[in-house]
């Protein structure tokens, strides 16, 4: 009877003792989900090129201009990460223990001409967040064009300036 007894007692011990490392293990997993993505959401425009990334359980963000990653630029990402980009449509991803869902932002262009007063001309200055191919006229005759990159200015003189978002 007795022998009888310790080995229901070593077979409830292995009982409970497979049930507390099952419990563990899911415990454990249940931890381990896809990365929670908090900003931005899926489908985001902006024309600010400052892009904030907020994101827990992920540690590595792929961003690419192709939905299948076919050249994706890595960013190392610690839950809040600030992240420039030209304008255009981008798709990104997290990865942590898991993968998240692949998700799209775009960034529109904008277009803001600045004016200054420079000695008797002017300086004009790219203030948007793409590069523009500025024409500059006196009257109805074109002076010249030229390409201004962001935050890139231009002495000028002449009365008419257009700024148009430049494509190679």
């Amino acid at each position: 009877m007795m022998e009888k007894l310790k080995k229901i007692r070593a077979g409830d011990v292995l009982v409970v003792g497979t049930s507390l490392v099952v419990l563990l293990i899911a415990l454990v997993w249940v931890g381990y989900q896809e990365p929670l993505v908090i900003a931005p959401k899926d489908g985001f425009v902006s024309k600010d090129p400052y892009v904030l990334f907020s994101i827990e359980k992920g540690s590595v963000l792929l961003i690419d201009e192709t939905p299948s990653f076919e050249s994706p630029v890595k960013y190392e990402i610690k839950n809040q990460t600030i992240i420039h980009l030209k304008p255009g449509v981008y798709y990104w991803k997290v990865l942590g223990v898991k993968e998240s869902k692949v998700r799209q932002l775009r960034i529109d262009s904008l277009v803001d001409l600045q004016l200054r007063e420079k000695d008797e001309n002017y300086q004009v200055i790219n203030a948007g967040n793409d590069e523009l191919k500025v024409s500059f006229k006196e009257s109805d005759t074109l002076l010249r064009t030229q390409i201004l990159g962001r935050g890139e200015s231009a002495n000028v003189s002449g009365n008419y300036v257009k700024g148009e978002v430049y494509n190679e």
